[in-house]
């Protein structure tokens, strides 16, 4: 049975309640019949700071996400903060995963973990990154992408084999028809580095996800062939996060991190069942620091190989 929520008005006058065999019952208030009133989100200087954002697509994500009368009433004691009230740029999803943005529903293909990129609106999808934010292109159009990975290989560099080791040992259960697709979505958004060649990509994976051999020795060869073969492009930085690092800034998880061709930041992260796009430069800003900070902790490109072609020949 699901939660109800009674709101309650101060002084409203109480009715008594008699019990099965006459005894007295529980006094209970009697509620007015008048209906909470649904007031939108008050943030005009909110909107100031998604630059590159035109009036008509704002209007179209309060269409898609009306705030909650109830929510608005729950959050009356933060009304500094009116950006908790405003429906977020939604990430798109693979098919076959429901993705969540701040809890306010579905979202909608990107760069992400085990996929690493954002879905269409209510979608099943998998995660995996910043593909749109809306309906409006991120990843394609993206001057510069980062991601920082403690979970699975970033989908932009996982091998055919990686991926079907993934949906094979997902729950629950894919269909082969479902994970075809997957394999196939996947392996199409990858063309991005090749075909984006100005765009900056940047990649810090913490050893240990390498060192997993998810999917068994040979597909560990695999992944690491990829990694190796990827951080030779011109445009492409693989740096490994060591195992034993003393300094590290990463504990709050993975995060991705793309600029727009208008020099907007945003920043993508995902949970179980969950995502958020975050694009408040405030809290951007955060993610910059620390994935600036992540970089400089984590081995550099050439010491990066490295280790790679040592952990490979250990296979």
């Amino acid at each position: 049975m699901g939660e109800v929520l009674l709101l309650i008005e101060q002084g409203a006058p109480l009715v008594a309640l008699e019990g099965p065999h006459g005894q007295p019952g529980a006094r209970l208030p009697v509620f007015s019949q008048r209906q909470i009133p649904a007031r939108r989100p008050r943030a005009p200087q909110h909107r100031s700071q998604h630059p590159g954002v035109d009036s008509e697509f704002r209007r179209q994500l309060f269409e898609r996400n009306p705030v909650s009368p109830v929510r608005k009433l729950l959050q009356r004691d933060h009304r500094d903060r009116d950006e908790l009230l405003l429906p977020l740029p939604l990430p798109v999803a693979p098919a076959g995963v429901e993705i969540e943005v701040d809890g306010v529903g579905p979202a909608v293909e990107g760069i992400g973990t085990d996929t690493g990129q954002l879905p269409a609106a209510r979608a099943p999808v998998q995660p995996s990154g910043l593909d749109e934010v809306g309906r409006v292109p991120v990843e394609e159009d993206a001057v510069s992408l980062y991601a920082y990975e403690c979970r699975a290989i970033p989908g932009l560099l996982q091998p055919e084999a990686y991926i079907r080791a993934i949906f094979d040992r997902r729950l629950p259960p894919a269909s082969e028809e479902q994970i075809e697709r997957e394999v196939a979505s996947r392996l199409d958004r990858q063309q991005l580095i090749s075909t984006n060649q100005n765009t900056a990509f940047s990649f810090v994976i913490e050893e240990s996800v390498v060192a997993r051999r998810m999917g068994g020795r040979d597909v560990t060869r695999q992944v690491i062939d990829r990694l190796l073969e990827m951080s030779a492009r011109r445009n492409v930085e693989i740096q490994i996060m060591a195992t034993i690092q003393e300094d590290h800034c990463g504990i709050d998880g993975q995060m991705y991190l793309a600029e727009t061709a208008a020099h907007q930041w945003l920043g993508y992260t995902e949970g179980q069942r969950s995502s958020s796009l975050i694009s408040t430069p405030k809290d951007v800003s955060v993610l910059l620091q620390r994935y600036g900070r992540l970089r400089s902790q984590a081995l550099d490109c050439r010491a990066t190989v490295t280790l790679l072609e040592r952990m490979r020949g250990a296979l």
